[in-house]
């Protein structure tokens, strides 16, 4: 508390405002109070020190060799810088723990990296604290108990070693009672057994442009492991979302029915498909929007490939069969929930052709016919066969009818018509035995 000099009151207090660098003076009688502006600091001793007065600027980049310590409201602006924790590995090593009681507040573009815990490698909020994330990087953090600092014992390695702790939260862990609030920046390049970027057991809300991913498990590196929510976790969306990419895995171990793991997404982006913005680290797993329009994990369905469609059949786009529902992708290649008029590619038209099939040729005493037959030039289906007649031939008025008996014509048939007058040469068959060609009648 300060005091009052009557007689170098207005001195006294300006003076105790430098030297201390408070960020605001307390009002005297007959002095008014004076803001004094956030402090710019550029070492590790003097950031520790300005963290109590609620708002720091970073100037320089800070390497701390023990983790920053919040227990009241503070404000910490980046500005372009990084603070690395270089302390002993000794698992207990978060850059930042928000201990309860504590707000903490992330602006500017800026690192955190280094850290290394068991629970919360970048910032560790604790029960009955706040962490409110509106820009910045955290990455290069791991939860980690530090294994590979012990000296290997003859017939033991790191790998025969019991782990009763679970490491959770690379970048971020939020405890049950703590409150993540991030509205902007960037969890990336983190490692952790469960939640390589966000373990998540209390409230995690989000609005804006949050992103993390490229987070993996610590185990092998090997698979992706963003945001991992305990059984009963969820992701409050509390407003737009734009740029968000997060991805996501749960500790609830029975999807085939879905968890929806987010509380108002319809609210604020019912006019965006869920995967725009979330995806599923969880190779078993995919991202779909639930009736009630938040997002929602569920295992892997059955996938039914495309089929095309023919002049004969209908065909389908592939198509996911969840439960009891069919999804497909937008153009984003996102899943969203469709019925089967979504799915049906109608069979398209016969491509057409017509051809000629013959039948009986006409003659003077009987009329003859032939088929015009209308196909498919694909599937070879015959649309239509039209019985076309041919008529009579008509024989002319000055012509005659010779049918030979026991004989032919000189083009071998035994009748044909000629015009009256006409010479015609008829040869006789010949002879059976014991007879002889007479005459002809």
């Amino acid at each position: 508390m300060l005091k009052h000099s009557k007689k170098h009151g207005n001195l006294h207090m300006k003076a105790i405002a430098l030297l201390s660098c408070l960020t605001c003076c307390t009002a005297v009688s007959g002095i008014a109070s004076v803001p004094v502006s956030a402090m710019d600091v550029s070492d590790s001793s003097s950031l520790l020190t300005a963290i109590e007065s609620g708002t720091v600027t970073l100037a320089d980049n800070i390497t701390v060799t023990n983790p920053i310590t919040i227990t009241n409201s503070v404000t910490i602006e980046l500005n372009n810088h990084t603070i690395t924790y270089a302390g002993n590995d000794d698992a207990n090593g978060s850059v930042i723990r928000v201990e309860s009681g504590g707000a903490l507040t992330l602006t500017g573009n800026g690192t955190i990296t280094g850290g290394k815990s068991t629970s919360g490698g970048g910032v560790y909020v604790a029960n009955g604290a706040s962490f409110t994330m509106n820009g910045g990087t955290i990455t290069g953090n791991t939860a980690t108990d530090e294994l590979s600092a012990f000296e290997p014992v003859a017939g033991f390695g790191a790998e025969d070693l019991i782990i009763d702790a679970e490491l959770l939260g690379g970048g971020v862990y939020v405890a049950e009672g703590g409150i993540f609030n991030m509205n902007g920046g960037t969890i990336t390049g983190n490692k952790a057994e469960k939640g390589g970027g966000v373990y998540v057991l209390g409230t995690f809300n989000i609005s804006g442009s949050p992103v993390i991913t490229e987070n993996h498990c610590n185990v092998k590196n090997q698979y992706l492991n963003n945001v991992y929510l305990g059984e009963t976790g969820k992701i409050n969306v509390i407003d737009t979302l734009t740029d968000a990419k997060i991805g996501v895995s749960t500790a609830f171990y029975d999807l085939a029915n879905g968890y929806e793991f987010t509380n108002g997404y319809k609210k604020y982006n019912a006019n965006s498909s869920v995967g725009t913005y979330f995806t599923s680290d969880d190779t078993a797993a995919v991202i779909l929007q639930s009736s009630n329009g938040e997002a929602m994990l569920q295992s892997q369905g059955e996938y039914t490939e495309l089929k095309m469609p023919t002049c004969t059949e209908n065909g389908h786009t592939e198509y996911w069969t969840i439960g009891s529902a069919i999804y497909t992708k937008d153009i984003n290649g996102n899943l969203i929930r469709a019925n089967e008029d979504d799915i049906l590619l109608p069979a398209y038209e016969h491509s057409t052709a017509t051809r000629i099939e013959e039948g009986r040729p006409a003659t003077y005493d009987q009329t003859g016919y032939y088929y015009r037959v209308t196909y498919c030039t694909e599937c070879e289906t015959v649309i239509r066969r039209a019985k076309i007649t041919i008529p009579k031939m008509e024989r002319p008025e000055d012509s005659c009818t010779v049918s030979i008996v026991n004989g032919k014509l000189a083009d071998g048939s035994t009748s044909a018509i000629f015009n009256n007058g006409t010479v015609i040469a008829v040869t006789a068959d010949e002879a059976p035995d014991g007879q002889k060609f007479g005459y002809w009648t």
